[in-house]
């Protein structure tokens, strides 16, 4: 370890109370080497991208890694392993608050919590840290808060001038990246995919139109669905998209005209090609962060970047909106849940607020007031159709009646002539 002096004296005076603190260590059954953070986050880096490349690292990897480079090597960087405690953890918080200039949310400080108890882990593998040394976290993060989403008349803006927005730009690339972030931005509200890694990974061979029953149909009617197979942060799923009025057809359908070795092929032939979806004209797969910042020029120029809570919309408020029109048709939480990849729990966490919403005609005592008005509107129909009926019967009978007249006056003349 560094001394921190040149002066040799000081040097050793340094030195002597480190062994000491080791020895006190030793004999206290405590770990007798020390690491400072910012060694112990690198190797923890190392750990994440050899899970990553061995096929068995998960999704949120790529946050974590974020997280330790971004907030946690700057703030604890500095400190030994075994000297994080409650001081070192509220400066955290407070460098954490300043970067993000606002409260952090309670989700962010849930994934925060995460990596820091990865590099934790990583010490106590590794014989830094005792587990009684680890400190407890804590979550002082804001409420979860109703995500930012597109209401029905603010996503019609989003999907009629993203038409406008294909296409433009100053550059070739930009003008091409505009053209798929419109395809890219209606496929992510009709289907709830994450945009990132689930929706940039998807190939033309994980997506499938097959022909399904539909058990909660009267007769088990036959209905043909658009599926896509995708990974998400935990495991793959299947989902199904929202193709009514080819919502999903029409988008895949003008990324596939655009490369002239995909536009003449079938459904058929083309769902069994094994490249990515998202690309640009050019062939290439845009970054991640290329798409959001497109994005955020897209709605800034459109005045749709907040909502009506001031709340900043992104390339994310796609899936946010995809589940708040999903609850709002009558869709329950765990089909939901599993559509879109996520646990009941999260949305009630984050949704619940549209459910109670959309019931509001319920709670008010507005739906009682009309079920028995549709009651009596069903009443007086029912009593308008039966003298309907009844007349109906009436004008039968005199038709016929009618007839019979008819006849014998016809009778009678035939007589008449006849004399």
């Amino acid at each position: 370890m560094s001394c921190g002096t040149s002066d040799f004296e000081q040097a050793k005076k340094v030195a002597l109370e480190r062994q000491r603190q080791l020895q006190q260590a030793q004999s206290s059954g405590l770990v007798d080497v020390s690491r400072r953070f910012v060694d112990v986050a690198k190797l923890t880096i190392s750990h994440l991208d050899a899970e990553v490349q061995a096929g068995v690292g998960k999704v949120v990897n790529r946050d974590y890694k974020q997280v330790i480079n971004r907030y946690l090597i700057p703030a604890l960087g500095k400190y030994q392993i075994q000297q994080i405690d409650h001081k070192a953890l509220l400066a955290l918080d407070a460098y954490r608050t300043k970067l993000l200039k606002r409260e952090p949310n309670r989700s962010t400080i849930n994934t925060h919590n995460a990596a820091l108890r990865r590099v934790f882990k990583t010490a106590v593998d590794r014989g830094f840290l005792l587990p009684l040394q680890v400190p407890q976290l804590v979550n002082r993060g804001r409420p979860p808060r109703a995500r930012p989403y597109f209401d029905p008349t603010d996503y019609q803006r989003v999907s009629r001038n993203l038409r406008e927005f294909a296409g433009t730009g100053h550059k070739k690339v930009a003008r091409q990246l505009r053209d798929l972030l419109w395809d890219y931005a209606l496929i992510l509200a009709n289907t709830g995919m994450r945009t990132g890694e689930e929706a940039l990974n998807l190939k033309w061979n994980q997506i499938k139109r097959t022909t399904e029953i539909d058990e909660r149909s009267v007769n088990r009617e036959k209905i043909t669905v658009l599926k896509f197979s995708v990974v998400g942060k935990k495991r793959a799923r299947t989902l199904i998209c929202r193709d009514i009025g080819k919502n999903v057809t029409t988008p895949l359908k003008r990324i596939q005209q655009r490369f002239p070795d995909l536009k003449d092929l079938s459904d058929k032939e083309l769902y069994q090609v094994d490249a990515y979806v998202f690309r640009t004209a050019d062939g290439r797969r845009p970054a991640h962060e290329r798409l959001v910042k497109a994005f955020k020029v897209f709605l800034t120029k459109h005045d749709l970047l907040t909502d009506k809570e001031g709340q900043i919309r992104t390339l994310y408020s796609l899936r946010h909106t995809y589940a708040t029109t999903r609850l709002r048709q009558g869709v329950s939480w765990d089909d939901l849940a599993i559509q879109m990849g996520t646990s009941r729990a999260m949305l009630e966490r984050h949704y619940s607020k549209f459910k109670v919403e959309d019931r509001a005609a319920e709670f008010s005592g507005l739906e009682e007031r009309r079920r028995k008005k549709r009651a009596k509107e069903k009443s007086e129909l029912d009593e308008a159709k039966k003298t309907i009926n009844t007349l109906n019967e009436t004008i039968q009978t005199l038709n016929k009646t009618i007839a019979k007249l008819l006849q014998n006056q016809d009778k009678i003349t035939d007589r008449r002539t006849d004399d």
